[in-house]
């Protein structure tokens, strides 16, 4: 078919389509090449950060960020976003290693290639085009909140034995820093042993201890760690046993652990019942008057 034959529509989902492979490809080779260079002076722990969806896009929103830069309003409205991102990111483990203004760009990447995706897929259908790319609008954030509950999840369920870890090294004779560090060199890895080495990375480099615990509890945002944070300082300026309270915090935890599972176990019932009507009662309601009611017309 010759060119002339295409209409002006197809014409343009045709050089659009073009223009998104081409992209994906310079993409994909540009993320292998930036990560061969990330690999030399990143530590192990933030290569692992940056496989997965959002390594894979990385060098591509830094040069959407770089050129968003270019312009005054442009840079004033990342910088305003950045610190509200970056909040976010760190809770959620710093996935892809992404900057706050990298993952605000992502909410504006996401809804364009869906357009385009969506524009040749459905051809000419905007009511859905437009609901599809509101959802690729608010998808990169929902993605991260996910990120962030489980990993919330996950470190209040490891944290209760962690500390009773620390605080029976602690009694073998270490303080507080060797204690950690013989935590975090343990056989059984886990996602607070992962942030507990950072820690120990950012006191190599010159943080204080309660510098770097105060760091650690603010950057995961855990209820539990920040209060943690605030009395092993308040414990070690008033010369109280770190090792006592962490024993007892760690009780607290596991009963607070313990209440939740039988609220939850209690919630079941309720949670049951309209599946139960919804899909169990009328299979159960045919089964037992559909013979009723077929003798009945007879």
């Amino acid at each position: 078919m010759s060119l002339q034959a295409f209409s002006v529509y197809q014409f343009v989902l045709f050089l659009a389509f073009f223009l998104l492979f081409a992209t994906v490809l310079n993409l994909y080779y540009d993320y292998q090449r930036r990560l061969k260079l990330m690999r030399r002076v990143h530590t192990e722990y933030e290569q692992e950060k940056l496989k997965g969806i959002f390594g894979i896009l990385k060098p591509f929103l830094q040069d959407v960020v770089e050129m968003m830069h270019g312009f005054p309003r442009g840079r004033e409205m990342l910088r305003g976003k950045n610190k509200q991102y970056l909040k976010m990111l760190a809770r959620a483990g710093n996935p892809g290693m992404l900057t706050g203004e990298e993952l605000y760009m992502l909410k504006f990447v996401a809804p364009l290639v869906s357009l385009v995706l969506m524009a040749i897929v459905l051809q000419g259908d905007w009511v859905i085009i437009v609901g599809v790319m509101g959802f690729f609008y608010i998808a990169p954030e929902m993605w991260i909140g996910g990120m962030v509950a489980r990993r919330m999840a996950l470190m209040k369920r490891v944290l209760p034995d962690a500390m009773d870890s620390i605080a029976l090294i602690m009694r073998a004779g270490l303080d507080l820093s060797q204690a950690i560090e013989v935590y975090v060199n343990g056989k059984d890895q886990n996602i607070l042993k992962t942030e507990f080495g950072v820690l120990q990375s950012e006191m190599r480099v010159g943080k204080t201890r309660m510098e770097a615990l105060e760091d650690m509890a603010n950057r995961i945002g855990l209820p539990e760690l920040i209060n943690l944070s605030t009395a092993v300082t308040q414990a070690e300026k008033s010369g109280i046993s770190v090792t006592d309270y962490l024993a007892q915090q760690a009780d607290e935890l596991r009963m607070d652990r313990f209440r939740r599972a039988e609220e939850a176990g209690q919630k079941a019932p309720l949670k049951m019942l309209m599946p139960l009507m919804l899909f169990i009662m009328p299979g159960v309601f045919a089964v037992i008057f559909g013979p009723m009611l077929i003798s009945f017309f007879k």
